[in-house]
């Protein structure tokens, strides 16, 4: 899991080295001032006031040098943390935008953003502080330890087994701790994606005086968060106790054993002395190493749960290759098309056959559930027929790639989304499509509300849009399809929010494609349906009838039931 995680960081190899080298530097500068201690304070009384003067100075350069070794570690420490996380974030956003619609479609959205702020932050940690901070602490106690044994072995021995028993005992009591960070995330995240329900929600919740119940349920779930945070307390905080003794411990055998040799003799005090100060050292990086086993344990229980974004199921691009597009065919066409969205799931769509020509709008209307918005989903790819088949352009969408595929259609939503941006930026996303956008305005209605902008096209949306009706917000995402200039337009409802003289005027821009631009639309605006040349009546996942208005009415079917029964029974 921790190779995995540092692949996904650029640069982490440079990054580990050049702390790898500060860390053996700092280590190095802490064991020659250790040493200049212990000989400094087992001769100060036998050294003239000149020499003990001179010795003081140098211990304070010694000093100098390993403070400033420290801050360089630290300071690297700190941007390979904040560049760790950026990357980190970049990846896991970018295997959001890869993520195949099943996937997504399957994630809890409180939880995927949990994990892009709290294991996020818990994993970059984990790779840019604990593991630099491990290989240092490890590093300095190998080295305490083999100049420790150069100066007493016996002594060193001892004090050795003694702080090896303390840290494995401490080690061996962390592991609990893994799982119940686990648990803590989980409870987090779910009461993480309650908070944002509330917060997109919150005009239902204050419409339907809901907020008892939506404080229950918050309630209910930052209970179990607490108890989850409590229960891991309790199992850490008893290793912090044990800390303390195990450090005190080891420190009371290495004085008794120490004033013991050098009684004897055979133990001179400047000796003893620098064992002292490099034992205490060595202690403090071994209780640090303890700590550090800890925030192992946490982070990989946070890295396996942002390992889900990282490795996400991409979609499938489809087959490489040129879009060879077969002459005459019809822009889209569906064959025998039969999907249901589960296994064991009622079909949705029942052998379904439509073909959408070049410059042809057609539209789909019926009654609500009889499987309109399921074509419009399965022609953009966000899912896939059980049965049958459908081409683009007379090629199979199995030998098309997915981002041609998408690039030869437009689509405009009901609710569309738009990005906290500028009301051009919503229109171009970045594309270039158009140069001169005041006539693409016009084709879109936005001209009417753009003049009231304070800025024009310029101006900020908000978050989703929220600065803009409705309505506007569908006109602009009418704009962005458009922009596209693309062989087919998919349309969602995309004139449910509009007034009828605003519609109408839509409508007459469709009327005024370009020659061979396609449109399929989902509508249960009858007043627009003069517009499309032919319109099909899907009940149950099949379409009953097609044809013009003129004829559909004139056949006494089932969409002159809908006409006469009006608007309310397409809604």
């Amino acid at each position: 899991m921790l190779l995995r995680v540092k692949r996904a960081m650029e640069r982490s190899g440079s990054y580990l080295a050049g702390l790898a080298g500060l860390g053996l530097l700092f280590a190095l500068s802490s064991i020659a001032a250790s040493l200049g201690m212990g000989y400094l304070s087992g001769r100060a009384a036998q050294m003239p006031l000149g020499r003990l003067g001179a010795a003081a100075l140098g211990l304070l350069c010694l000093f100098a040098v390993e403070c400033g070794l420290e801050w360089g570690y630290y300071a690297l420490r700190g941007r390979f943390l904040a560049r760790g996380r950026q990357c980190l974030q970049l990846r896991c956003v970018g295997g959001l935008a890869r993520a195949s619609m099943p996937w997504l479609q399957g994630q809890d959205s409180g939880q995927i953003l949990s994990k892009l702020q709290n294991e996020l932050q818990t994993t970059a940690e984990w790779v840019c502080q604990t593991l630099p901070d491990t290989l240092l602490q490890a590093m300095r106690v190998l080295l305490f330890a083999g100049v420790m044994l150069g100066i007493s072995l016996p002594l060193a021995l001892l004090y050795l087994a003694a702080v090896a028993a303390a840290t494995l005992v401490q080690v061996w009591m962390s592991k609990p701790i893994q799982g119940r960070a686990a648990a803590v995330q989980q409870a987090r995240a779910q009461a993480n994606g309650l908070a944002r329900e509330i917060l997109t929600q919150r005009t239902v919740i204050k419409a339907y005086r809901a907020r008892s119940l939506v404080l229950q349920w918050y309630r209910r779930l930052s209970g179990q968060w607490l108890r989850q945070t409590v229960g891991t307390e309790l199992v850490a905080s008893p290793l912090k106790t044990l800390g303390w003794v195990c450090g005190v411990l080891p420190s009371f055998l290495l004085c008794v054993s120490g004033a013991l040799l050098v009684q004897r003799g055979t133990l001179e005090l400047s000796a003893f002395l620098s064992v002292y100060f490099l034992a205490d050292l060595m202690l403090n990086d071994c209780m640090h190493v303890v700590d550090l086993f800890l925030q192992h344990r946490k982070g990989r229980a946070a890295a396996q749960g942002l390992w889900a974004i990282l490795e996400a199921p991409a979609e499938e691009e489809g087959p490489a290759g040129r879009w060879q597009p077969k002459p005459g065919a019809p822009v889209l066409r569906l064959e025998h098309v039969s999907f249901r969205y589960r296994e064991t799931g009622p079909w949705v769509l029942h052998d379904l056959d439509l073909a959408v020509a070049p410059g042809e709008k057609v539209a789909l209307v019926g009654e609500s559930g009889s499987g309109k918005s399921t074509v419009l989903r399965l022609v953009q790819g966000f899912l896939e027929p059980q049965q049958g088949r459908l081409l683009l352009e007379g090629v199979p969408y199995g030998q098309t790639p997915r981002a041609i595929r998408r690039q030869q259609m437009a689509a405009v939503p009901q609710f569309p989304f738009l990005f906290a941006g500028t009301l051009w930026e919503n229109v171009d996303l970045g594309q270039g499509w158009v140069q001169q956008p005041e006539p693409l305005y016009r084709q879109a209605c936005i001209q009417d509300f753009l003049k009231a902008l304070p800025q024009g096209d310029r101006t900020m949306v908000g978050e989703g849009g929220q600065d803009l009706s409705g309505g506007q917000r569908q006109r602009v995402a009418l704009a962005r399809g458009l922009a596209k200039e693309a062989p087919l337009l998919l349309l969602d409802e995309a004139t449910s929010a509009l007034d009828p003289a605003t519609e109408k005027q839509v409508m007459h821009t469709l009327a005024g494609l370009p020659q061979g631009q396609a449109v399929l639309a989902v509508t249960h605006r009858l007043a627009g349906l003069a517009a499309f040349d032919r319109i099909c009546v899907m009940e149950q996942g099949r379409i009953v009838e097609q044809g013009s208005l003129e004829e559909l009415l004139g056949q006494e079917g089932a969409f002159a039931k809908l006409w006469r029964a009006g608007e309310g029974a397409l809604a």
